[in-house]
């Protein structure tokens, strides 16, 4: 895979520039990171918090697999992002994953991934959206919240952690994709 990486500032939302550069013919291997979002979403349309110093990622992915196959693609995220953490953080953190699409730590919060997918008119695009706390946790109503500067000293950068999940995501898609 190779990735063609764009740095944004602050956006409304990565998946939804993602969606739409999908809708324009985009080819798989884009991958979309902000500094901030004020639109940013999760699952079931609830509000992401996205201020910077955290990192915020949208990826486009045109998988040939039929609808019934997607499902396992959130887990797969998941996975990745926690071997990501795992890697940048020296294995000091134990991340675990709540289905369908929460990292957590120790019970509280840590990030997100939300996928979108939709068909264009170039065929199926699939949009992984990842949120991390790196620098700040946002509070949330529902549940605890925690950051990877609340948790290490010093905490690994944004940056550090992108291109530990980009380099971990790309030969998992691959064997996910076969």
């Amino acid at each position: 895979m190779r990735w063609r990486i764009e740095r944004l500032g602050v956006v409304g939302s990565t998946n939804d520039l993602a969606l739409a550069r999908a809708r324009a013919g985009e080819p798989e291997g884009l991958v979309l990171v902000a500094e901030a979002q004020n639109r940013g979403r999760g699952r079931a349309g609830r509000v992401w918090s996205s201020p910077p110093g955290n990192l915020y990622l949208s990826l486009l992915l045109r998988p040939q697999k039929v609808a019934a196959e997607l499902a396992s693609l959130s887990l797969l995220c998941g996975l990745v992002a926690a071997e990501a953490i795992a890697a940048v953080t020296a294995g000091e953190l134990l991340v675990r994953l709540k289905w369908p699409n929460d990292l957590l730590v120790g019970g509280a919060k840590l990030g997100g991934i939300l996928i979108e997918a939709e068909t264009t008119t170039t065929g199926l695009a699939i949009v992984v959206g990842l949120g991390v706390n790196v620098r700040i946790a946002p509070a949330l109503p529902d549940r605890q919240s925690v950051s990877l500067a609340a948790l290490l000293a010093p905490p690994p950068t944004a940056e550090t952690l992108l291109v530990a999940f980009l380099e971990r995501f790309a030969p998992a898609y691959g064997r996910w994709t076969e």
